[in-house]
């Protein structure tokens, strides 16, 4: 880890497990795990996740999503991806500091570097600050990465609402 850029340790519980984050005060939510992260943990239980093997976290910061769901289920494969080298440090270290091997951590601008195809859920916690292009190309973008019967789940801030349901409104069936 990159000392001089850590912060401290957060601890964070989601069902019945207890993760540890090391977090750098330049990563995104360094106080505590966010909300949306939060929030869209549990809205995933309204799936069939015990059906769910391949995950994609795109954006996944220093990994409390990606690595949540691998805790989850240890046999779940989970790959964890951002354009941040200082994030994908961090989640690799969060990665062998919960003891979790079934996860790959790489850098890529969104799905530019996943070369791995038929994931059973791509997850993403998309920043407030991410344009239309942004939204855009991380909700188009996922259909050649999903499989036949995967999902899509996100969560935005508040003011993108609007801007989601537009680029959904007007996706076909090959976008997303």
């Amino acid at each position: 880890m990159q000392d001089n850029y850590f912060k401290k340790t957060l601890t964070f519980k989601h069902e019945d497990k207890t993760l540890q984050f090391h977090v750098s005060q330049e990563l995104f939510s360094s106080y505590e795990v966010d909300a949306g992260t939060r929030f869209l943990l549990r809205t995933l239980d309204y799936l069939p996740l015990n059906k769910v093997r391949r995950v994609l976290d795109v954006g996944c910061g220093y990994g409390p999503l990606g690595l949540a769901l691998q805790k989850l289920d240890k046999r779940r494969s989970v790959h964890l991806v951002d354009r941040d080298a200082l994030a994908v440090d961090f989640a690799q270290q969060n990665a062998m500091l919960n003891d979790l091997h079934n996860v790959q951590i790489y850098g890529s601008l969104g799905y530019d570097a996943v070369m791995e195809r038929e994931f059973d859920l791509i997850v993403s916690n998309i920043p407030g600050k991410a344009g239309e292009d942004v939204i855009t190309h991380l909700i188009r973008g996922a259909r050649p990465f999903l499989a036949k019967e995967g999902h899509v789940a996100i969560v935005v801030v508040t003011p993108l609402v609007t801007l989601v349901e537009n680029v959904l409104a007007g996706a076909t069936d090959t976008d997303v």
